[in-house]
């Protein structure tokens, strides 16, 4: 994990920036393939349609897919007013993604180069207006998301959550189950799990000590609705997630 050093001058934008919503969500998988990104896609239209403005961040540099799933084009106009306004998907929801500024071109970062797109991504990011910032990290537990676990808690600690996505399968919670005490140490927060293309969920189900919020059943009907979020909005898996965000949202 690459350090950022207290002087570094950003930390007060990202501060700044930060300060401007009530409350941040990261979403984060200790594997590929889950379907994080369209989980967070879709906690950001729940949360919209319930009349919370909802920012969406997508921080995976490598291979961001979120516009996708929004149908969001890659080249957008952005409005630059103390940094710059993320782009309206729709009424209550706002995304910012790294395709804004370098198109389709993959940003395979490392190290201090990672690091400092993070930094620069929340910095000019202004989030007036928006309740939640969503956030959806890359899968694993690299720099990127050592380094906003730590900057978060730095800067925004009393108002974030972390959602941690799974499969039931036993390879992809056994993954997670190694992963979870290291998020929670780093941002001082206890995990909610959400497991997903759940076909054959246990309302039972444990990941460790570690309570499962809900599931989100394995829905065929989701690659189809991918760009349209009024198609997604009428799938299974929408209403499994808009029943999650019921039971998580703080009063």
């Amino acid at each position: 994990m690459v350090n950022v050093a207290e002087s570094d001058p950003r930390l007060s934008g990202v501060e700044y920036q930060l300060s401007k919503v009530e409350e941040v969500i990261i979403v984060v998988s200790t594997k590929g393939g889950v379907g994080k990104s369209t989980l967070t896609a879709l906690l950001g239209l729940a949360l919209a349609e319930k009349g919370v403005s909802t920012g969406l961040l997508d921080v995976d540099f490598a291979s961001p897919t979120l516009h996708v799933i929004l149908g969001v084009p890659a080249r957008v106009e952005l409005e630059e007013v103390m940094g710059v306004k993320p782009y309206k998907v729709i009424d209550n929801l706002y995304i910012l993604s790294p395709v804004f500024f370098a198109g389709e071109t993959s940003l395979p970062l490392r190290g201090e180069e990672d690091v400092d797109a993070l930094l620069e991504l929340f910095t000019i990011g202004n989030w007036e207006g928006v309740n939640t910032l969503v956030i959806d990290t890359p899968p694993g537990l690299g720099d990127t998301q050592l380094t906003l676990f730590k900057l978060l808690r730095s800067v925004a600690a009393d108002k974030t959550r972390v959602i941690a996505v799974t499969t039931p399968s036993r390879l992809s919670i056994k993954s997670l189950e190694r992963s979870l005490p290291l998020v929670e140490e780093l941002l001082h927060k206890k995990p909610i799990i959400v497991v997903n293309m759940a076909d054959s969920f246990s309302p039972r189900l444990r990941v460790k000590e570690y309570v499962v919020a809900g599931a989100i059943r394995l829905d065929d009907r989701l690659e189809e609705a991918v760009g349209s979020p009024d198609k997604l909005r009428m799938t299974e898996a929408y209403k499994d997630v808009a029943a999650i965000v019921d039971k998580i949202s703080r009063p």
